[in-house]
C-alpha cells in the first residue's frame, strides 16, 4: 500500500470539512438523507441547501489522468481515494473504464467541493501521485531496456555462444 501519511493538522480557518462531505453523501450518510433530520448536526444558521440547492454552489473541475495510473489513485480497497476525499472534502468520481472515449488513454477525473481551495488541493495531490507513478513506470522502463542493451550487444557470434551456453547450463541444471 501506500505511505500512511498522517493527514496535516487542520489550520485555524473556519472552513469545517465535514457538512460538505456529508452534502455530497460521502460522510456515511446516504445523499438522499437532506437536512438535519438524517442525524447530521447542521450548524445553528447554516443554511446550505442538499445537493444542487440554491445558495449551495459547487466548485467543479475535470481533470484527465492515464488510464494506467487509475489503481495506484483509488488505492488497495479504495484508501488512497478515500483519504484524499477525507482530507481535502472533496468528491472525486473516475470515469468508468467502459466510458471512456474509444482509443483515449486517459480516465476523466470529476474533482466537486464547496470550495475552490478544496478542488485545487485535491487536484494538487492526484497530480503528484500521477507524477510520482510515471517517474516510477519510466524507471521500470529504463531498467528493461538496459538489460535488453546488454543482452543484444556483442555481435552474432558472442550471441549464439550465450545461447548455447545458456542452453548447456539449463541441461546441467
Amino acid at each position: 500500500g501506500g505511505p500512511g501519511a498522517p493527514a496535516p493538522a487542520p489550520s485555524a480557518s473556519t472552513y469545517k470539512p465535514t457538512p460538505v462531505a456529508q452534502l455530497l453523501g460521502l460522510g456515511g450518510t446516504p445523499a438522499s438523507t437532506y437536512g438535519p433530520a438524517g442525524g447530521t448536526q447542521a450548524p445553528a444558521g447554516a443554511n446550505m441547501g442538499a445537493g444542487g440547492a440554491p445558495g449551495q454552489e459547487l466548485v467543479e473541475e475535470k481533470i484527465g489522468v492515464p488510464n494506467g495510473v487509475v489503481g495506484y489513485i483509488i488505492g488497495k480497497g479504495g484508501e488512497s481515494i478515500t483519504d484524499m476525499q477525507r482530507r481535502t472534502g472533496c468528491r472525486v468520481q473516475i470515469q468508468k473504464e467502459h466510458e471512456m472515449q474509444a482509443g483515449s488513454t486517459q480516465r476523466v477525473i470529476t474533482l466537486t467541493a464547496a470550495t475552490k481551495e478544496a478542488v485545487s488541493q485535491c487536484r494538487g495531490i492526484i497530480e503528484g501521485m500521477v507524477q510520482e507513478r510515471l517517474r516510477l513506470n519510466a524507471q521500470s522502463q529504463t531498467h528493461q531496456n538496459h538489460h535488453q542493451v546488454q543482452i543484444r550487444g556483442g555481435g552474432g557470434t558472442n550471441a549464439a555462444s550465450q545461447a548455447a551456453q545458456l542452453q548447456q547450463a539449463l541441461a546441467e541444471g
